[in-house]
């Protein structure tokens, strides 16, 4: 697995991804905007990671691209997810360790999904962007994570909250994931 990718200094947003994920508070904070809220993981940190490489996109072409993952979501990576979950609660006859290799295989599973949705996502970016060098633009991570807020509105999402507080209390955790990332540099090299 490459740390960047040597054709355009830019780091693979798969590498990329997985080093801001494990920066210290992120797993929290994207898990809970994913289980609280039903966002997708991989599209906030598509919109942190566009955003810093890809700052040129548009609000239709960001838009585009988020929805181009949904039917993916909702047939592989989230029921892969369920399974995994319900497999954790369960009490189960068969063997402890048995039962544990499946569950790290549907894991194993769940995160390939997930890797393939960010190489599609990195791929169409590629071609929206203008290929190796990207349009430049002032345009801030927070302009596209609030495109994503917008393209999820239809979504029932949970919380006892009104629409307008929830609104802003995601804005609240968006910026509290954008700024946990981005506190420190997320170091690539091109070897």
């Amino acid at each position: 697995m490459r740390a960047g990718n040597l054709e355009t200094g830019f780091p693979d947003f798969w590498d990329w991804s997985l080093k801001a994920y494990n920066k210290s508070g992120v797993a929290d904070i994207m898990l809970g905007l994913q289980d609280d809220y039903g966002f997708n993981v991989n599209l906030i940190l598509w919109c942190l990671w566009a955003g810093e490489y890809h700052p040129g996109l548009e609000d239709t072409e960001i838009a585009q691209l988020l929805g181009s993952t949904q039917d993916w979501q909702k047939r592989v990576t989230i029921p892969l997810r369920n399974i995994r979950k319900d497999m954790k609660k369960m009490k189960s006859t068969l063997q402890k360790q048995d039962a544990k290799k499946l569950r790290r295989e549907v894991k194993r599973l769940e995160l390939e999904s997930e890797r393939l949705e960010q190489l599609h996502l990195a791929a169409e970016t590629k071609k929206l962007s203008g290929a190796e060098h990207p349009k430049k633009s002032t345009r801030s991570h927070m302009e596209y994570l609030m495109v994503y807020q917008e393209v999820c509105a239809g979504l029932e999402l949970s919380g006892e909250l009104g629409i307008e507080d929830r609104a802003e209390r995601v804005r609240n955790i968006f910026l509290l994931a954008k700024n946990t990332i981005f506190s420190q540099e997320i170091a690539f090299s091109n070897a």
